[in-house]
């Protein structure tokens, strides 16, 4: 998936990307091919050469990386491991999140803030109030606080 993704990249020069995929690419086993796929990402006209392997391949994009003078296409990629739960969204759900700008467009980028937590949520519910007002429970149909959680 990831080399068709440098492809449509390379092809395509979007301003952005964004990329979304499983938890388990950031596991500590997978941690030299995952760095691999962000610097395809990166750098999209550094493209595998028939003759090369992956890990040759990644020796190449991180010399070039390394350099400090990237030239043509390249995008600034920053990652991170969300929790959906924590932008309101009702389901635990931790999933990698890449996010790239072109780098002619000079961008500064970060991930938002958490908007959603467990403890903003009991802060809610027994410390302000707010969370029954907001959902319209009655007084009389709140449960009683569960300390032991």
């Amino acid at each position: 998936m990831f080399p068709e993704m440098a492809r449509a990249i390379r092809t395509l020069r979007p301003k952005a990307i964004l990329i979304e995929n499983v938890r388990g690419l950031v596991r500590p086993s997978f941690a030299k091919y995952f760095s691999y796929l962000l610097l395809q990402l990166a750098y999209p006209e550094i493209t595998l050469r028939t003759d090369e392997i992956w890990r040759e391949h990644l020796s190449r994009l991180e010399r070039y990386h390394t350099c400090g003078r990237p030239s043509g296409l390249h995008y600034r990629i920053v990652h991170r491991v969300l929790n959906a739960a924590d932008y309101g969204v009702p389901q635990m759900r931790e999933r990698v999140v890449i996010v790239g700008f072109r780098s002619d467009l000079e961008l500064a980028w970060s991930f938002p803030a958490p908007t959603h937590s467990r403890e903003e949520l009991l802060f809610d519910q027994w410390v302000s109030g707010e969370y029954w007002e907001r959902h319209r429970v009655p007084r009389r149909q709140r449960p009683s606080p569960s300390w032991g959680l």
